[in-house]
């Protein structure tokens, strides 16, 4: 997994130095002088902005699909999107439509700012998005665990695969459908938070039923079982993402 992670690292670290090696030659060519040292650091500048607009991508998706959305912006870091269903039909598609929402706005990005490039003149400085845009597409579209989590590429595998983490994750969304609808938390079915299949303890998924459970158990007085998933959060919480809550 580890070696998976590397390579592909690497795949989308070739695409974006491609991509500014690109634009700087542009620039050259343009004899923009001093001035390309300006843009070879606004291509820099321009990573926090690409991971925005890919957070913003899924967030837009995500309430046009029936979604409440929650972006977390980092400047330094992975930033992510945390999702509560409004809505309890057609999960699994309208879920796959929020998970393709920031791929589609990286490469929306990529190709305007390649034909930004091509045009050239002042248009060229769009441009500088394009190494940031190429590597966050790349690196999302391509299926593997980074040390932030799952990229967009694994869980939209996991989802058509109907892999245990999807189908977990897909439970979690029916249930949140329901609280959302104003059904009480205790007059949700225990079949289904129950009978699930098992996942790694340092699976997002898990970490989340295991505290929808704790919160379950509690709401309907079962205080030991509460206890229970309560110790088992708390324990699990080493592996979430740095500020991530749930």
């Amino acid at each position: 997994m580890q070696l998976k992670r590397i390579i592909f690292t690497v795949i989308s670290a070739a695409v974006a130095i491609g991509a500014a090696c690109a634009g700087a030659y542009v620039m050259w060519k343009g004899d923009w002088g001093i001035w390309c040292l300006a843009y070879y650091a606004l291509m820099f500048l321009c990573f926090p902005l690409a991971s925005a607009l890919h957070e913003c991508g899924h967030a837009l998706v995500g309430v046009c699909a029936g979604f409440k959305v929650k972006p977390a912006f980092r400047f330094f870091g992975s930033s992510f999107c945390k999702l509560s269903a409004v809505k309890g039909n057609a999960l699994k598609a309208r879920f796959l439509s929020v998970a393709f929402g920031g791929l589609a706005v990286n490469a929306l990005c990529c190709i305007l700012c390649s034909l930004a490039l091509w045009a050239g003149g002042g248009w060229a400085w769009c441009g500088a998005l394009l190494p940031s845009s190429a590597y966050l597409l790349v690196l999302n579209a391509l299926p593997f665990c980074t040390g932030g989590g799952k990229t967009d590429g694994e869980v939209i595998t996991e989802t058509l695969r109907g892999e245990d983490s999807a189908k977990v994750l897909l439970a979690i969304l029916s249930v949140q459908a329901e609280l959302n609808g104003g059904k009480p938390l205790a007059q949700i079915e225990e079949s289904k938070l129950t009978g699930l299949p098992q996942l790694p303890e340092d699976d997002i998924n898990f970490i989340t039923l295991t505290k929808l459970r704790a919160e379950y158990y509690a709401a309907n007085g079962n205080s030991e079982k509460a206890e229970f998933y309560n110790s088992r959060f708390e324990e699990l919480k080493i592996y979430l993402p740095d500020r991530y809550e749930i």
